[in-house]
């Protein structure tokens, strides 16, 4: 900036800061208007169910974790059934938690076995 040496440029001066604080006024109640609109509850709630519905990797890990979960349920039942023997529901539960953490660790394993036999029925009915 140039040094003031008269009256008429100190008003200039003046003239400009107040002119760039006008507008610095306007673009922080603009930004201000904005961060109240994000920080609504609607609008919170709104962007954390876009967050978690966005990345494709979690949507992958839930289907995952609920084919595991349903894998290990089906196995305890198909495997262990109804029963009141206190050692067979023991084994059905650890067989249910272990069949489910396989199914979720390694859905890409699971889902090439469960080709290999879909195409080896289907093979046999053609």
């Amino acid at each position: 900036m140039l040094p003031i040496t008269s009256s008429e440029t100190l008003k200039e001066a003046i003239s400009l800061l107040e002119q760039q604080r006008r507008e610095q006024l306007v673009l922080l109640t603009a930004n201000l208007h904005t961060v109240m609109e994000s920080l609504k509850p609607a609008s919170l709630l709104k962007n954390a169910l876009h967050e978690v519905s966005t990345p494709p990797e979690l949507n992958k890990k839930l289907i995952d974790t609920s084919i595991g979960l349903t894998a290990g349920y089906l196995s305890e039942k198909l495997l262990i059934g109804k029963t009141s023997n206190p050692i067979k529901m023991l084994l059905g539960t650890a067989l249910k938690f272990a069949v489910t953490n396989i199914v979720a660790r390694h859905p890409g394993l699971i889902k090439s076995v469960g080709m290999g036999i879909y195409k080896r029925i289907t093979k046999r009915n053609n």
